[in-house]
Parts: structure tokens; C-alpha cells; sequence
């Protein structure tokens, strides 16, 4: 658990003490309301993809951020690592949108 939340204490700073099941869940609204209506909200400011990619990365900060709250970010990283990061069709299909850490 140490090794886990100084990983999370080195890529969020604090930040990640503060998020909570709220967070969570408007991330998970978020993501529903684009899966139904099709679409992207205008207060989104989408104007391509790079502005989709880096609210990909926002969204996904929050949920790693609540993974650290939960205490699971080490157990879902070592599942990533061994089910999908050197799976070369999701590294194919996906590695655009990875960045790395190092020590994770």
C-alpha cells in the first residue's frame, strides 16, 4: 500500500486524497451521456482530436485518481500490464491514446 500511494502521491500530488465516489460517478455520467446521445456537449470546447484525446486523459486522471482513493491503483495497473500493454491488437488499436509513468 505505501509503494501504491507514493506512486499516487508522485503522479497527482494530494490531489488524489480529495477525489471521491462524486468524481467518480460524474466521470461515468460523462461517459453515458456521450454513449447515448451520440454526441459531444458544446461546453466541452471539442474541436478535434487532440481536444478529445485530452479529455480522454482528464477522465481517465479522475478515475485513476479514485483508483488511489479506493486503494486499487496498484492491482488495476498490474492487471493492465498483464492483460493488455503488451497485447499487441490493443496496442495497436489503443496505444495512441497510452502515456507512460515510469516505476508503474
Amino acid at each position: 500500500m505505501q509503494q501504491a500511494e507514493g506512486i499516487c502521491n508522485k503522479l497527482y500530488g494530494k490531489r488524489w486524497t480529495q477525489i471521491g465516489w462524486k468524481d467518480y460517478m460524474a466521470v461515468l455520467a460523462r461517459a453515458l451521456e456521450v454513449a447515448t446521445k451520440h454526441h459531444i456537449p458544446k461546453e466541452w470546447n471539442f474541436t478535434g482530436w487532440s481536444s478529445l484525446v485530452k479529455l480522454a486523459r482528464h477522465e481517465a486522471g479522475i478515475s485513476a485518481m479514485t483508483a488511489c482513493a479506493m486503494g486499487n491503483f496498484q492491482c488495476d495497473v498490474t492487471y493492465c500490464q498483464m492483460n493488455y500493454c503488451h497485447n499487441e491488437r490493443f496496442r495497436a488499436k489503443f496505444g495512441n491514446f497510452s502515456w507512460s509513468y515510469p516505476d508503474v
